[in-house]
């Protein structure tokens, strides 16, 4: 046989302190005196203390040669058949047996009492989990252990497998009385009932499980069919590698019930990522939530639009609390609190002077759903009392509204039938330049161009300026000036947020009980730029956590529920399989009917 002999410790009661030593003999001998193979010092070592060999079997055999024996994994033996991994103490050494090298039949490594303790401990693992059974009894256990077998075979896979394709053998044993018959129906197959949304597809297991059974849905297999769903983030932006973000399956658990497939008030589920976000991506903007709404919700973020300049519009987000920064800069000129005056605002009538009062209502309308406002219309909401008049001497003629562009040539087109032709005397009239009321004619005694006689183009961008700075479009708008020519003069077009919290769901329909002044304070705003919206503090009077959940205000979906490649999803009434509870089935119906009727 071949041995080696492998030092691991260098352990000084071993007068050989070579790593390694191999023989090629019958047998290996460990003792104290020089004529051993493997030599240990100390008085604890009998001058032969054991020898290993071969026995008829060919299993690797050790017996010890003294009185004392020797400890084979932790007890004390005076011969026993080794294995790999054994841990034999001689004296003060600790040997490991190892078989795994090719090329020796024994590999002997002397390791310190570290290795030793933990290679112990790994064996009594490894016999706890692999306990042989009693002498005497081995074949009546091993009986009754194929009786159990059999009998699970032919009660959970043989009656379910039958069951498919008998419903009538399946309705007996869901309806039996004896629990056991019960267990062994269609059910015990399924991990849980597939919910409304995907009974559809319940009998096309490979639709979500398209790799291994037991794996992960993959977000390809939901994707597949929800192509309108849209990322809570966009993960284009985001390295996966560095963030930890949530698939479908962490928030939507299918073989359970409804309500956990379709997220409804469950914050621990939110609060996973969102109470330390950077953990789940180390790029967020946004603070960490540990509970609900009132403990610990950040004060509530608004998406200002601000135009600059046309067509250049710029979105911030600005903490409500910061009255510095939260201003609105939309290009138009508006005071809420000299339209919700009490004494009322002045309407053109002609030379008298008519009032009417104005409320929140008067101009701001609900949209279809209840949620937001219907945007604000010129014609509609202020054309009654903002006339686009210019010219005193023909009070019916109106500049056209929302074509700043073109003024120029429609007062090159009024003005072209003068009575003078080409040239247009200027009326020295200044008393009816003053502009008193929305919608009073401007004279053209305002014209006060330092010049006896103009041209018709020089007359009408004098005119055009003169309504662009001090009157009708300037009432109300800002206006663009690149330079002093007219013809390149612009409208700024009013831009604003459609609602200033984008990232919650809210609607006005459901808070309608309240006064408007209540969550807008515009009885006090005199600039168009004011962000008239309260914050968290204003909310928390009403909604605590109690009642208030995550989703109560956020989605994690930007788009409806309810939609799949752009059209509306609804259950479908399906043929009633074995693997179908006939529950959740009857409950399928139910909301089938109320969707065709709403």
């Amino acid at each position: 046989m071949k041995f080696l002999i492998k030092h691991l410790s260098h352990d000084t009661n071993l007068q050989d302190s070579e790593d390694s030593r191999s023989f090629d003999q019958d047998t290996l001998r460990i003792g104290r005196n020089i004529d051993n193979d493997l030599i240990i010092q100390g008085i604890n070592c009998a001058q032969n203390h054991c020898v290993i060999s071969r026995d008829k079997a060919k299993k690797l055999h050790i017996k010890s040669l003294s009185s004392s024996g020797i400890l084979i994994n932790g007890s004390v033996k005076q011969e026993s058949v080794i294995k790999s991994g054994d841990i034999i103490k001689v004296a003060n050494v600790y040997l490991r047996i190892n078989q795994l090298d090719s090329g020796y039949d024994l590999i002997l490594e002397v390791i310190d009492e570290n290795q030793a303790n933990a290679g112990i401990e790994k064996l009594k693992l490894k016999r706890n989990v692999f306990q042989r059974l009693r002498p005497g009894s081995t074949f009546k256990l091993r009986r009754l252990s194929w009786v159990a077998v059999c009998l699970s075979l032919v009660l959970f896979f043989l009656i379910p497998l039958v069951s498919i394709y008998v419903p009538s053998l399946n309705n007996f044993l869901e309806n039996s009385y004896f629990p056991l018959l019960r267990a062994t129906s269609v059910r015990s197959w399924s991990i849980g009932p597939i919910s409304r949304y995907h009974i559809k597809i319940a009998d096309k297991c490979d639709a979500c499980h398209s790799e291994e059974a037991f794996d992960p849905i993959p977000d390809k297999a939901c994707e597949t069919c929800h192509t309108d769903i849209k990322n809570h983030l966009n993960r284009d932006k985001i390295n996966t590698e560095e963030s930890r973000l949530p698939s479908c399956e962490t928030c939507h658990k299918e073989h359970i019930a409804d309500q956990y497939l379709i997220l409804s008030n469950r914050d621990e589920q939110c609060i996973d990522c969102h109470a330390d976000i950077k953990d789940v991506y180390k790029n967020a903007e946004i603070e960490n939530v540990h509970h609900r709404f009132k403990k610990s919700h950040p004060e509530f973020k608004a998406s200002i639009t601000s135009n600059f300049e046309e067509d250049s519009p710029v979105v911030t987000r600005v903490n409500i609390d910061d009255k510095d920064k939260l201003k609105e800069h939309s290009g138009l000129k508006f005071s809420h609190k000299d339209h919700l005056s009490k004494l009322g605002v002045l309407e053109p009538q002609g030379k008298s002077a008519v009032t009417t009062n104005l409320e929140c209502w008067s101009c701001h309308k609900q949209d279809s759903n209840g949620a937001y406002m219907q945007p604000i219309k010129f014609e509609e909401h202020c054309h009654r009392c903002h006339k686009t008049t210019f010219d005193e001497l023909s009070p019916d003629n109106e500049l056209p509204h929302g074509k700043a562009d073109k003024i120029l040539s429609y007062l090159q087109g009024f003005y072209k039938n003068s009575p003078k032709g080409t040239r247009i005397e200027v009326v020295d009239d200044q008393e009816k330049s003053k502009r008193q009321l929305p919608g009073k004619a401007i004279s053209r005694g305002a014209l006060d161009f330092d010049a006896e006689k103009l041209t018709l183009d020089q007359y009408s961008k004098q005119m055009g300026k003169l309504v662009f700075e001090k009157g009708v479009c300037s009432e109300c708008h800002e206006v663009l000036k690149p330079n002093d020519d007219f013809a390149s003069w612009k409208i700024i077009k009013p831009r604003f947020s459609k609602t200033w919290y984008p990232k919650a769901k809210f609607k006005h329909k459901s808070h309608q009980t309240f006064e408007c002044l209540s969550c807008h304070a515009v009885d006090k705003s005199e600039l168009s730029e004011d962000v008239n919206i309260q914050g968290k503090k204003n909310c928390i009077e009403c909604h605590r956590s109690e009642d208030s959940t995550c989703l109560k205000c956020h989605t994690f979906h930007s788009e409806p529920h309810f939609t799949m490649n752009g059209k509306p999803l609804t259950p479908k009434k399906e043929e009633v399989k074995a693997w179908h509870n006939q529950l959740l089935v009857n409950e399928v119906e139910a909301f089938t009917k109320n969707v065709k009727t709403r």
